[in-house]
């Protein structure tokens, strides 16, 4: 089906049995327009077709300056209504990114972070362990000051959060981190 006013770019197959559509609107006097328009096709496991309207990727920032100390010593972004408003919707898309930096102030102090995925809405979460996801932990010596790391996974389910616990952590001794993660066909 056409969309008015606009002309069809590129048309490129997409993992998944999948096609991403490129389209790009003219204006009235037929200039293309900067902003194209995207749309992902592809069949689900029952032979649906299911169409994704603008699978450009998004970015979600999960935690901005969280501390753990004493309390709390545990957060996950699932949780973190204050922030991020809802559930992180991750079904459309292939691939992520985290993105976190972390400052340690004292020792001795560890902070682990676990990626999990949900498939029944939230009610039961898996760890996602592959690759340096199994175990992503730094600790108060691999933090001298400051750590900024950017790591890149599969897509493992349709809900994402992201688990933080610190271990050993007291008022003066502490973390303070900021997460964003990053989901793209």
């Amino acid at each position: 089906m056409p969309v008015e006013g606009a002309t069809q770019g590129a048309t490129n197959r997409v993992a998944g049995n999948g096609v991403l559509l490129f389209i790009q609107r003219e204006d009235p006097d037929g200039q293309v327009g900067d902003d194209p328009i995207y749309v992902a096709v592809r069949g689900d496991e029952h032979g649906r077709v299911m169409t994704y309207d603008n699978p450009d990727p998004v970015n979600v920032s999960l935690f901005l300056s969280q501390v753990l100390d004493d309390d709390p010593t545990e957060v996950n972004s699932f949780d973190n209504g204050v922030q991020i408003g809802q559930d992180i919707d991750c079904s459309t898309y292939r691939r992520f990114a985290l993105e976190r930096t972390v400052v340690s102030a004292g020792s001795p102090t560890t902070i682990e972070f676990f990626v999990e995925f949900s498939n029944d809405g939230g009610t039961t979460w898996a760890h996602y362990k592959q690759g340096l996801f199994a175990s992503l932990v730094d600790s108060d010596a691999s933090v001298t000051t400051q750590i900024h790391e950017i790591q890149t996974g599969d897509v493992a389910g349709d809900l994402f959060r992201l688990r933080v616990v610190g271990v050993g952590t007291t008022a003066p001794n502490n973390f303070t981190f900021t997460a964003l993660v990053r989901f793209w066909r």
